[in-house]
């Protein structure tokens, strides 16, 4: 049985700003935590999702460093 406070993917995005999509990515990639219930569902954890709404959004990849030779 889960213990904890479980969010949906729906008000994990509300909270932390990101697609569920991109939640999706982050669970499985280990980045977020919480559990898969069904084949797209998943349950993530409360804490974890807070801990994510605080870290600075980036956007895109990082730039490449510019490195003149001359």
């Amino acid at each position: 049985m889960l213990t904890g406070k479980w969010l949906t993917l729906e008000e994990a995005s509300k909270i932390t700003g990101y697609t569920s999509g991109h939640l999706r990515r982050l669970l499985r990639d280990g980045q977020l935590e919480g559990t898969k219930i069904g084949e797209r569902a998943w349950l993530v954890d409360l804490d974890s999702a807070k801990k994510l709404s605080q870290k600075p959004y980036v956007f895109g990849r990082p730039k490449k460093s510019s490195q003149n030779d001359d």
